[in-house]
């Protein structure tokens, strides 16, 4: 077996081991509550969330190393374990050609954190019991950002949050500071919460579950977070496409005939409430934004296509290792349309990102750094759906799914916004990858 979990499919030796672990998991777990929760005293809670994440995380993945060297399950990666731990070897690379190699190194070790979050992730996750502890942790996390987002909706503030001019606290901007990564968060989350919902445990997890996917759906709908909110959609309608191919599938098995009318009135029923309910989302998104449908008025969209113009500048430019990681900043005025220059001199609006995930990766790391990026998500989607189709518990398949749902709606999310990049939405991208190697890497242990 080649996978980075495979150490967790071993029998601890001693209860002094079993101890160990028990206390590493409850470490780990409330490192992920902590680092998206916590330190809530300042808009711009980024630091010191970032500073848990690459020192915690990294701490807790040397303890295990140390504590279990002959184990060595961390460095037989799986192939989504060798992309994350490739991307992160290229994000060093890349300090060789940076402007300001500081910058390019507090990256690296924002994404080291990122990595070892993975790592332990995918060990926990070849166990079932501790996979569900972590997907139910995630819940936890989003269902505590959806209730303090509700209660600033309705002017129930406890935090002193330094003002912001374009995000109204109103619209929920949580433990985040802003709405638009609160929503990053969610719709991450709220797949997880429906998946737990359908696999049918007791009436207790079915109602915290039920509650929690309530809860954040309401937040998301008054976030203003327009590509989120579609992101959740589209990712809604890909899912409800594969259950419903899956259930055709299955059908054909089976030999059925003729046409099963009462299903297929079923189908449309739900996909007739499912498309009204997306549209209330889609105009209370636009609604919260006082957007027109193009963001013309706002020039939200024509702003964004200058920025991806700028940005397009550098790839060009810098196709094989970019300008290095955490750079875009410091090289990009050197590259401004006359757009950017006109903004920056009149309104001092010094564009930090390019708003695309992907651009923004292509510039900093060239075409290779980037293509390891899509490669990464595109492996963690394909596992999950592996999951989905091939596990033979009907639980682990819906769980599958819901994962998948959770990685397809945050690339999305990403191509118009930076939020790999903020540390809330990024670390739980990394850790649903993370349970995503774990699980399938048990699946294919249990198959053979």
């Amino acid at each position: 077996m080649t996978h980075a979990v495979q150490a967790v499919e071993r029998k601890p030796r001693g209860g002094g081991r079993d101890r160990f672990d028990v206390a590493l998991e409850l470490f780990f777990l409330t490192f992920l509550f902590g680092a998206c929760v916590l330190l809530t005293n300042f808009l711009d809670v980024n630091e010191p969330k970032w500073f848990l994440i690459r020192t915690v995380a990294p701490a807790l993945f040397v303890a295990a190393m140390l504590r279990d060297p002959g184990r060595g399950g961390f460095l037989r990666l799986d192939a989504v374990g060798a992309l994350a731990v490739a991307f992160l070897v290229w994000h060093a690379v890349s300090a060789a050609v940076a402007m300001n190699v500081g910058r390019t190194w507090i990256e690296v070790s924002e994404l080291a954190g990122l990595v070892c979050t993975f790592l332990l992730a995918a060990r926990f996750a070849a166990d079932p019991a501790r996979r569900d502890r972590i997907l139910w942790t995630l819940v936890v996390i989003g269902m505590a950002v959806a209730v303090y987002g509700v209660a600033q909706h309705f002017g129930r503030d406890f935090m002193s949050w330094q003002a912001n001019q374009e995000v109204l606290v109103s619209r929920g901007v949580s433990f985040f500071g802003h709405a638009t990564f609160t929503a990053s968060v969610l719709i991450q989350i709220i797949p997880i919460a429906l998946g737990l919902l359908a696999t049918r445990q007791g009436a207790i997890a079915r109602g915290l579950a039920a509650l929690a996917a309530a809860l954040m759906l309401y937040h998301l709908s008054f976030t203003g977070a327009r590509m989120a909110t579609l992101s959740f959609i589209l990712t809604g309608a890909a899912a409800g496409l594969w259950i419903g191919l899956r259930q055709w599938r299955s059908r054909r098995a089976r030999g059925g005939r003729g046409l099963p009318l009462r299903p297929i009135a079923g189908a449309l029923a739900v996909v007739l409430i499912a498309g009204a309910s997306a549209g209330w989302f889609v105009v209370r998104a636009w609604q919260a934004k006082q957007s027109d449908l193009f963001a013309i008025r706002q020039a939200s969209l024509a702003l964004r296509l200058f920025h991806w113009e700028t940005a397009s500048r550098i790839v060009f430019a810098h196709p094989v290792l970019g300008v290095g990681a955490g750079n875009y900043e410091v090289v990009s005025p050197s590259y401004w349309n006359a757009v950017e220059q006109l903004r920056t001199a009149r309104h001092g609006r010094w564009m930090q990102q390019a708003h695309n995930e992907y651009l923004q990766t292509a510039a900093e790391l060239g075409l290779p750094g980037v293509a390891l990026l899509f490669a990464l998500i595109a492996y963690g989607i394909v596992m999950a759906l592996d999951i989905a189709a091939r596990a033979p518990a009907r639980r682990e398949r819906w769980i599958g799914l819901a994962m998948a749902a959770s990685i397809v709606a945050i690339a999305l999310d990403a191509n118009i916004t930076f939020s790999l990049q903020a540390p809330g939405s990024a670390l739980i991208f990394w850790t649903m990858l993370g349970v995503i190697a774990g699980s399938h890497a048990r699946m294919r242990e249990a198959q053979g």
